[in-house]
């Protein structure tokens, strides 16, 4: 399976203080922001989100 290219190259990464196996993916597309939400190795969601929002 393809690996997504915001979580090849993202332009931050978070992790969680509570849930170790969470890390969240951010990737700045055009004037919005890619994040992705992976628990334990798997991306279980996705949203795109503006500046206004972010």
């Amino acid at each position: 399976m393809p690996i997504h290219p915001g979580l090849e190259s993202p332009d931050e990464i978070y992790r969680d203080r509570f849930r170790v196996s969470v890390e969240y993916y951010s990737k700045k597309i055009s004037e919005h922001y890619l994040c992705i939400v992976v628990v334990a190795g798997d991306a279980v969601t996705a949203y795109l989100i503006n500046q206004e929002k972010y």
